[in-house]
């Protein structure tokens, strides 16, 4: 019955003074509920998913970068001329993130009546990720950076098809990287002579 007073006295204009408080009270209560309360959550969303894809960015240019170094050493082998270089990975690499690390030895050692001795070790190892702040929140701290796995090398020179000059070049490619000889392919890079 309350409430339908309440409405009366809205429709003719007899509130008091309190009744106006609690009417734009209620409203502003109404207005702060409808408000988006999520928006916090949503742009550590948008952030983390910004580092994600710098992070990506960055794995890819490191690998535009060892490709295009790797060009620039082999076409300084005598005989190979213009040389344009493929490599391909197995995986994407990976992060290693720092931890901190408590180790705890117990050692016990019994005696039996018989003269028998009974050692005992106990080792406990506890590990947590230390996390850095940032503006998106904490993100885990990571202390180093690996390189994704070559799985394969293709090289094509212009010089490609001299055996000497594949030779040298397969020497300067294993020496740089771990992959097996056969996992990289040298080939004669076409001629502008051959394309017409």
């Amino acid at each position: 019955m309350k409430m339908q007073d309440f409405m009366q006295k809205i429709k003719e204009k007899k509130l008091k003074r309190s009744d106006w408080l609690i009417l734009v009270l209620a409203g502003i209560l109404i207005l702060i509920i409808a408000l988006p309360t999520d928006t916090k959550g949503k742009k550590q969303a948008e952030e983390a998913k910004e580092n994600i894809s710098k992070e990506n960015n960055t794995m890819e240019a490191s690998k535009d970068e060892i490709e295009q170094k790797l060009e620039d050493i082999l076409e300084k082998i005598d005989g190979a001329g213009e040389v344009k270089v493929m490599i391909t990975y197995q995986d994407s690499g990976t992060q290693v993130v720092e931890k901190d690390k408590n180790t705890s030895e117990n050692s016990l050692e019994e005696s039996d009546s018989t003269g028998g001795v009974r050692s005992t070790k106990e080792q406990q190892l506890q590990e947590s990720t230390v996390y850095e702040e940032a503006d998106a929140g904490n993100t885990p701290f990571v202390s180093k950076e690996l390189l994704p796995k070559v799985e394969g090398i293709l090289i094509v020179a212009s010089g490609g098809d001299n055996q000497k000059v594949k030779q040298n070049i397969s020497e300067a490619v294993l020496a740089l990287f771990q992959v097996e000889a056969h996992r990289i392919k040298i080939v004669k890079m076409s001629g502008l002579e051959d394309s017409k």
